[in-house]
Parts: structure tokens; sequence; C-alpha cells
């Protein structure tokens, strides 16, 4: 299952792809944190939801603003002129939430950045009820 936040007609709403080119649009105030932490009581409002075809929706972050964002700093070994030895464990950062980007949305660079390249991410979402992860 996809599920997602867009905006449409200027409002953010939720949407749950319900195939490979619809998706049921929730109503407004559905959040992607409330729909997952309903379920699966909430999953009946996917029926009575209307349809929008995928193509058409401007994907926002899944959670437009998240309370902490903490990342892992390693080098990505399929960069070979970027390898450094690094320490034992790796280090952590935050980014602010601003650094979010929908899906099939455009990363905005600077030729002032300098040089960039793509990195594999990995998400995991903590939920309430997580201690000394």
């Amino acid at each position: 299952m996809k599920l997602g936040t867009v905006r449409l007609d200027g409002q953010e709403r939720v949407v749950v792809a319900v195939d490979d080119e619809k998706a049921a649009l929730l109503d407004p105030g559905v959040t992607v944190a409330g729909l997952l932490a309903g379920w699966p009581a909430t999953r009946p409002l996917l029926d009575h939801a209307s349809k929008v075809a995928l193509a058409d929706l401007h994907w926002l972050p899944p959670i437009p603003r998240p309370g902490k964002i903490i990342c892992v700093a390693l080098n990505n070994s399929a960069n070979t002129d970027r390898i450094m030895s690094g320490p034992d464990t790796p280090a952590t950062f935050i980014k602010p939430a601003s650094s979010l980007v929908g899906s099939g949305q455009p990363i905005r660079l600077r030729s002032s950045y300098g040089r960039v390249h793509p990195e594999p991410e990995l998400a995991v979402v903590i939920g309430t009820g997580g201690a000394a992860i």
C-alpha cells in the first residue's frame, strides 16, 4: 500500500494508492499519522473516498512537519573517489523538516553547493512507545 500527503486545490490531503493509476482521496483533516494510528479501524475510510489519478497529484513529504529527522553519516561506498576512513561508530546529524521533498518533486540545487551526488537513504518512522532505540 502506498500512502502520502499531496497538495490538491491548495489544500494538503492524504491519499492512499488503490492501484497503479488511482488513489483514494481522504477527507480534509485526515493525516498520515492519524490514519496509521487508527488502523485498521480507519481502513473503511478508503472505501468511501473519491478516487483521483496518481499522475495528477503534487506529492509532498509523507509527514509534512515531522518532529525530528535524525540522519546517519556514512560514506557511500558506491562512489569510490569519495571513500574515506571514518569512525568506528557512525556520526549522526539532524536535518530540518524544510529539507524534505515529495516523491517525484525536484531537488533545487544552487551552483554554489558544489559537487552533489545521489545517495541511497533509509527512513525509519518511530511512533509513540519508542525508548532506548
